[in-house]
């Protein structure tokens, strides 16, 4: 018989920096199997994130609508189900793919499968009478709050933002593969219902209502077009997914709306900044504030700072500043 030691082995890690090397060596030198880009969007999904993703749906489509003709499995007669069939495993893997990346950057890491399963827990719960668990479930929940508390704006930012440019890239995939499969093209339904509940669950969880975050998409640089996959068509989307972060505040022209929220997200960095290096500092107190008055109309913002109604009135007819209604009909 053999002893314990033989037959049973620790659960190998896989290596998606080894994945990625490979893939991309395959893609640029070898073969264009399309189940190259299924490992590719894994990798980068475990190494990148929803940045990763995001930049594995904008190579996909850019070769299929490119090399489509090159694409191994060859087309046989117009047969397309063996690519139908390896299509249809690249897409279905999406949902799983983001659910799994961590959604907080704060120890312990949550995903979205850990929101789904805590929120099934509770669920149970309430339905038993046991009130330890209740106690339980709730304690787990108020865990996964306290990572999110945890977890900087900035980064909850750039999340939510490179799930936004999935979701971009997703409907670029999915119209290149209607127009190039036209009936035979994969079944889309089941993936568009996913990433809708997945969307609602990002925004519940990052309460992107409340702080006013405009669902804005960053702008897409696309690589041009050989006639051949190069490295420098892989390569180019995957130095994007290493750049993903605005360093610095660039206004662009004719665009108030991101220029604000990139205005917003620069300040939101500066406060997490002084939170976390110097908690003492008044700094990061008055950053957020300022973000959070941002929001507000003036004559809101007056209220809240200028708390005596006289001098709040002196200042409204020296700017010219029409009281709210609301506050007009109150003191009536």
């Amino acid at each position: 018989m053999l002893d314990q030691g033989d037959w049973i082995a620790e659960p190998k890690l896989v290596d998606w920096q080894f994945v990625n090397t490979k893939s991309i060596e395959l893609l640029t030198e070898k073969t264009k199997d399309i189940r190259l880009y299924s490992w590719l969007i894994e990798a980068w999904s475990n190494l990148y994130g929803f940045a990763g993703i995001a930049k594995g749906l904008e190579l996909t489509h850019l070769s299929l609508s490119g090399f489509w003709a090159l694409l191994h499995p060859e087309i046989e007669d117009q047969d397309l189900d063996q690519r139908l069939g390896l299509l249809q495993g690249l897409i279905n893997q999406l949902p799983i793919l983001i659910k799994s990346i961590p959604i907080s950057n704060a120890l312990p890491f949550y995903s979205l499968i850990d929101y789904d399963g805590l929120l099934h827990q509770q669920n149970l719960c309430r339905k038993q009478t046991e009130d330890h668990d209740q106690v339980q479930a709730n304690a787990s929940i108020e865990q996964f709050e306290q990572a999110l508390i945890n977890t900087s704006k900035s980064f909850q930012y750039q999340s939510y933002q490179d799930f936004l440019a999935i979701l971009n890239q997703w409907d670029i995939l999915k119209n290149v593969l209607n127009g190039l499969m036209n009936i035979d093209a994969p079944s889309f339904a089941s993936i568009d219902s996913q990433l809708e509940s997945i969307h609602s669950s990002l925004k519940k969880i990052y309460k992107t209502d409340a702080i006013g975050l405009q669902e804005i998409l960053p702008n897409q640089s696309i690589p041009v077009l050989t006639t051949a996959i190069s490295t420098e068509t892989i390569q180019t989307p995957l130095d994007q997914v290493a750049t993903t972060k605005p360093q610095n505040f660039q206004p662009q022209a004719q665009n108030h709306l991101k220029n604000r929220e990139q205005a917003m997200y620069v300040l939101q960095e500066i406060a997490d900044y002084f939170k976390v290096n110097e908690p003492h500092s008044p700094v990061s107190y008055m950053l957020q504030k300022t973000i959070q008055w941002s929001q507000l109309p003036l004559h809101e913002w007056l209220a809240q700072v200028i708390k005596n109604e006289n001098p709040l009135e002196m200042v409204h007819e020296l700017l010219g500043v029409q009281k709210n209604m609301n506050d007009t009909n109150n003191d009536g």
